[in-house]
């Protein structure tokens, strides 16, 4: 035989020993990392106990009754509080000052219109009427004063019979107000929704910046 040859076998066959030797160490050794592992078991009927047989069935779902949900909900919510601090007084050089809606007789219920003046500036409510959803209250304002008057009718307040204050929209009405007599006209527009069970209004109005104007109507029937 060629000795070349020979020898080019017997590499081949080294190599091929290496190789095997090589896999079964491996295989060996990954066999022994993975002792003790084992796949979960997945299956819906399986026993999580480990006592065998098929895992037992859910409890049926218990739904509340609603009506006791609305009752309990309501005397969690409407219960007095007890054991609760009164509220510490608040520092009134901290808070804005604005006039504040004064509460009414619910018997102070009067006809329009219905007028307030102070200092020349007189302020009406001529009428009220329904409109859609909102009930429209006519107002007018005229200056007869010694000087012209600004309004940012934001500072407009509207309250009901009790005091508490209700949203409205002022329309048409200018922010400035010269002192010429003449009377100008707008509209105080109140959501029909917020008057439920109310009989009456008061309407607050203060000039700008300087407020040193009180416009109140009081007692505005609500139709």
């Amino acid at each position: 035989m060629n000795p070349s040859a020979g020898l080019t076998i017997l590499l081949l066959l080294l190599m091929a020993g290496a190789g095997v030797a090589s896999t079964s160490w491996g295989y060996n050794l990954g066999r022994e990392a993975l002792k003790g592992i084992v796949q979960p078991d997945f299956r819906p009927t399986a026993d999580s106990s480990g006592q065998g047989g098929k895992r037992p069935e859910p409890a049926p779902l218990k739904l509340i009754n609603e009506a006791q949900l609305i009752a309990k909900t309501k005397a969690a919510t409407q219960a007095p509080a007890t054991g609760k601090k009164p509220p510490e007084p608040v520092d009134p050089a901290l808070t804005q000052v604005q006039p504040q809606a004064s509460p009414l007789s619910r018997k102070a219920v009067a006809k329009l219109p219905l007028s307030v003046m102070d200092k020349g500036v007189t302020l009406t409510v001529v009428g009220a009427s329904r409109v859609g959803d909102s009930l429209v209250f006519e107002v007018t304002l005229r200056n007869k004063g010694d000087r012209p008057v600004q309004f940012l009718y934001s500072f407009l307040e509207v309250a009901d019979d009790q005091g508490d204050p209700i949203s409205a929209i002022v329309e048409d009405l200018p922010s400035d107000l010269p002192a010429d007599g003449a009377t100008v006209r707008g509209k105080a527009i109140v959501p029909a929704v917020l008057l439920e069970g109310v009989r009456s209004l008061q309407l607050s109005l203060t000039d700008y910046p300087d407020r040193q104007l009180q416009l109140q109507v009081v007692g505005i029937p609500v139709r």
